[in-house]
């Protein structure tokens, strides 16, 4: 009736066989490795807000860099516990680090006594007069702090609003705008 037996495979059937699952393997590290990227590395961020407009706007799609290290002036995504609007993620910019003493006067960025200018922000921004110290926040940013604000300053949620970031609340760098297409950009 039917023949059960195998036929014996040639050296070339083999040779295939081989090809095929090395093939198989090649593919399943290289699925691995991109798993272990995203779940350790880079983590993509739906953008909700218009905290940050015009650099990043609502419904902007970024590539956020968990392992870069933040540095003045970086952009960044980072939990707050906020109750009043439901919001736990946020992005904005790293205005001031551990140490730091800031004000703004007459809309001029000032860290430690030194002038800043702030050329991502849109001409007709203006930044309302503050001190730190003068507000419920400490003269000085305190150790493994950040202060952050949006590039919206009129309606962002920031560091005026719920105070210092600390270092554990960073999620990452944001280094990639993937959508919308017409606005890839790499953010130094």
């Amino acid at each position: 009736m039917f023949n059960l037996k195998k036929k014996p495979r040639t050296e070339s059937e083999q040779g295939t066989e081989e090809k095929k699952h090395r093939k198989s393997w090649f593919f399943l590290g290289v699925i691995v490795a991109i798993a272990l990227l995203r779940l350790l590395v880079f983590r993509p961020i739906w953008v909700s807000n218009v905290g940050m407009s015009e650099t990043i706007n609502a419904h902007d799609y970024l590539i956020v860099n968990r392992l870069e290290k933040v540095e003045r002036f970086d952009v960044i995504a980072f939990k707050v516990a906020d109750t009043s609007t439901k919001k736990s993620e946020y992005i904005g910019r790293v205005i001031g680090k551990a140490g730091d003493s800031l004000q703004y006067k007459d809309n001029q960025l000032l860290i430690n006594g030194k002038k800043y200018s702030e050329s991502y922000l849109a001409k007709n921004q203006v930044t309302e007069d503050f001190k730190l110290g003068e507000t419920m926040l400490d003269k000085k940013i305190p150790k493994n702090c950040y202060f952050v604000l949006g590039d919206n300053r009129n309606r962002a949620d920031d560091s005026r609003y719920f105070g210092y970031v600390k270092k554990s609340q960073v999620e990452g760098v944001i280094k990639l705008r993937l959508y919308p297409f017409n606005r890839i950009s790499y953010f130094k």
